[in-house]
């Protein structure tokens, strides 16, 4: 069955359009025939047309379909309806929902029922801004670059006001985890860019011992975990003290990171000590409500760590992380608390539009207190619970 790339612009402007637009969007996805794979950012654009009406919401989205042009728009006209869309209205009018089929592969067609591409996507700020955010190289057929388009927009008052994807609210501190080199730093920045988060991210250039601890290791590793533990105590005692909580707020690490690797650089003796310290210290701080695992083998992550060139990463050889590694599985294994574990091995969550897209449709489906897995790079990824026999290394 042949599948073809389209693209659907939906915008709304009655009742709660940031709502309606991603219900809809979810409605979209469960079409029959219709596979989701992509949604841009929320834009809020002033109306045309010169009627008195609030702003519009507008949003597009990415779909693979088995359909042609003409049932995916009947399909797209009943969603419409379900939202209250009445079938006769008048042009530029507000509406609850209004969902436009503006590519459909490289067809161009015009006719009374259905034009593509649509008419009017070439000159419309609130159309190009969504398209060029799913696509930042697409090209409009007849018409050229969408961000060429953009950047000659007429109507170019657009502005992005958050995502089309939902994290529950309870969830307020969101943790991102892993081994050095699977990418939790760079996931984390892209998720507080998304969700209109804080971040609170690992302060490795801060730390006077760090340098030394790649020439002399025994003679520094205590003072190296020691500074670590209280910056990272520090910032989770900061966010106690600063309301905080009415932002949310992702970090690149957890608490128990200090643990992890304190088990192994010190001596026995010396993490007595440092245990002691850690448990005194570590009392009524604050705990994720949602940890993110990312997890990948230790070849991929010596790969990607030789890649990025950074000087205290390229000390860490594969032992090491090997090490590192099944100590965050044992962790993680019993971990109580909302768990999604991603296998990183062969996802770019950095880069790939797709594979991002699919982190945060899951990120949708999860409760307070439940264990997940998820595998970005497998062409029908879905959220599933976590099976308690997987091996995660």
């Amino acid at each position: 069955m042949r599948r073809t790339t389209a693209y659907i612009g939906l915008g709304s402007n009655l009742g709660d359009p940031a709502s309606q637009i991603r219900r809809a969007v979810r409605e979209l996805g469960l079409l029959s025939g219709v596979r989701l794979h992509g949604a841009s950012s929320l834009y809020r654009s002033p109306p045309m047309g010169g009627l008195p009406q609030p702003d519009y919401i507008n949003a597009a989205v990415r779909v693979e379909t088995e359909l042609e042009p003409e049932q995916l728009l009947r399909a797209m006209q009943q969603i419409e309806r379900q939202h209250g869309r009445e079938a006769v209205h008048e042009h530029w009018a507000a509406r609850t929902l209004d969902l436009d089929l503006l590519l459909w592969g490289q067809e161009c067609r015009s006719g009374a029922e259905l034009t593509l591409p649509h008419p009017g996507l070439h000159e419309r700020a609130f159309v190009l801004a969504p398209l060029q955010e799913l696509d930042a190289d697409m090209e409009v057929p007849g018409r050229g670059a969408v961000a060429q388009l953009l950047q000659q927009c007429a109507y170019a008052q657009v502005d992005r006001i958050g995502s089309c994807y939902c994290l529950p609210e309870a969830m307020r501190l969101i943790v991102v985890e892993g081994p050095m080199g699977v990418g939790k730093t760079t996931l984390c920045n892209r998720l507080a860019a998304e969700f209109d988060g804080q971040l609170m991210l690992e302060r490795y250039r801060d730390n006077p011992f760090l340098e030394r601890f790649f020439e002399h290791p025994e003679e520094s590793a205590l003072p190296v975990q020691l500074h670590f533990l209280n910056s990272r105590m520090r910032q989770l005692r900061q966010l106690q003290q600063t309301e905080l909580f009415r932002q949310r707020v992702f970090a690149d690490f957890m608490l128990e990171k200090s643990d992890w690797f304190s088990q192994l650089a010190l001596r026995t003796d010396e993490y007595d000590l440092w245990l002691s310290l850690y448990a005194h210290m570590s009392v009524g701080l604050p705990r994720p409500d949602l940890v993110i695992y990312l997890q990948a083998p230790v070849p991929v992550l010596m790969e990607r760590i030789a890649a990025r060139g950074r000087p205290y990463e390229r000390a860490v050889g594969p032992e090491f992380l090997e090490r590192l590694s099944a100590q965050m599985v044992n962790y993680f294994r019993s971990y109580q608390g909302a768990l999604l574990t991603v296998d990183a091995s062969h996802a770019d969550l950095a880069h790939s539009r797709q594979d991002y897209q699919c982190l945060l449709a899951a990120l949708e489906e999860l409760d307070a207190s439940g264990r997940y897995f998820l595998d970005p790079a497998q062409p029908e990824s879905a959220l599933a619970e976590m099976p308690s026999e997987l091996v995660l290394n």
